[in-house]
């Protein structure tokens, strides 16, 4: 008896330690975005379906930066010298810099979404047009900032947004990409 008492305490313990790791492992909710972070995040997602041709209806509830290897293509064109107020040299450093800010994948709220006229979609459903959006990563200053936007899986760019008046707004694209059919 005192055995069984024994095994009930180890899963008890258990339980608890394995429901504290999922907790620890999990992303972090958007309100839990650090400072300008949650800003910068609804700023975008308020731009991209204000300016969209095609409405949105839905935030991604976690932010992603699958496009990182479309926009290096697009950086690699020897026409341009400028993106989004960077280098050629820089645009490579800032993209790398989002890959390694997302790979720390926050989860958006409703809150979030909501805050840009949108829905939280747990599913990519191009009948349902989305949004997903990349952690943003900061210039000097924090007074502008670059997001990796995907729309509908089937394009997107990295958007600079900058602080004008309090109010980020956007101010250049660049790396755009478009996912060929087939």
């Amino acid at each position: 008896m005192n055995t069984l008492k024994t095994t009930n305490k180890f899963r008890s313990v258990s339980i608890l330690s394995l429901a504290l790791l999922t907790l620890a492992n999990v992303a972090r909710p958007a309100a839990g975005l650090i400072g300008e972070e949650l800003a910068v995040v609804q700023a975008m997602a308020a731009i991209v379906t204000r300016d969209a041709e095609r409405p949105y209806e839905n935030l991604y509830f976690t932010s992603e930066f699958a496009g990182a290897p479309f926009v290096m293509v697009a950086i690699e064109n020897p026409d341009r010298n400028d993106f989004c107020g960077l280098t050629r040299e820089g645009a490579v450093h800032m993209v790398n810099e989002l890959e390694i800010a997302t790979s720390t994948r926050v989860q958006f709220d409703k809150d979030t979404a909501k805050s840009a006229g949108l829905k939280l979609a747990r599913r990519k459903d191009a009948r349902f047009p989305y949004l997903v959006l990349s952690r943003p990563v900061f210039g000097p200053g924090r007074e502008y900032a670059w997001v990796g936007v995907e729309l509908n899986g089937s394009r997107g760019a990295v958007m600079r947004l900058d602080k004008i008046n309090g109010e980020w707004r956007k101010t250049s694209r660049c790396g755009a990409w478009v996912k060929s059919e087939g």
